[in-house]
């Protein structure tokens, strides 16, 4: 197996771990892959998704970290998932903490990073939390885009990335019909990573 094979078959194998939601084995592996990247740039790729896994196991610190360190190599690179994903870690985090504003910028970065690069999962992902963000600070924009996202996920078979949808929608309808969804209130929202 050459170099490259073995790195395609760790970033392969940290992806399907993901999506069978063992989230801690794909983080180690995708971290693994950190580890071995030959370049800054392979590096950088491997930690957009070591971002996204520790994300998913709510490690906001870790999380917000490497994607930030994924961000600062990839942004001088042509368009890719790994980038579009990194800034929706990032776009995520800033959800979390109640960042709202922060969490749109960087929502729609990922959403226009994700459609130049063909990637509609993370087009969902980064489309969701901007939404989510939206509707937080109670612009009607917000559950448009997250019914959209919804649309779409679910359109294109995207898994977990249209469940995350549906769900934060369902939350947002829920807190609607009972007059909720205060400004600066997170907590009900951002159950799902």
């Amino acid at each position: 197996m050459t170099e490259a094979e073995r790195d395609s078959a760790l970033l392969e194998a940290a992806k399907e771990h993901c999506l069978i939601n063992e989230f801690a084995a794909a983080g180690e592996l995708a971290h693994l892959r950190v580890c071995m990247s030959a370049t800054p740039l392979e590096g950088a790729r491997a930690r957009a998704w070591y971002s996204y896994f520790r994300a998913r196991e709510n490690d906001l610190e870790a999380c917000r970290r490497e994607a930030t360190l994924a961000v600062d190599v990839l942004q001088s690179e042509p368009p890719s998932e790994e980038l579009a994903l990194a800034l929706g870690v990032v776009a995520w985090v800033e959800l979390v903490e109640g960042h709202f504003t922060e969490a749109i910028v960087r929502g729609d970065e990922a959403v226009a990073v994700a459609r130049s690069a063909g990637t509609p999962h993370v087009d969902v992902y980064a489309a969701t939390t901007a939404g989510t963000a939206r509707s937080v600070l109670h612009d009607p924009t917000g559950r448009v885009q997250v019914e959209e996202a919804a649309r779409v996920g679910v359109a294109n078979g995207l898994g977990e990335f249209a469940a995350r949808a549906l769900n934060n929608l369902g939350i947002l309808e829920s807190l609607a019909g009972l007059g909720a969804n205060p400004p600066g209130d997170s907590s009900t929202i951002t159950c799902s990573g």
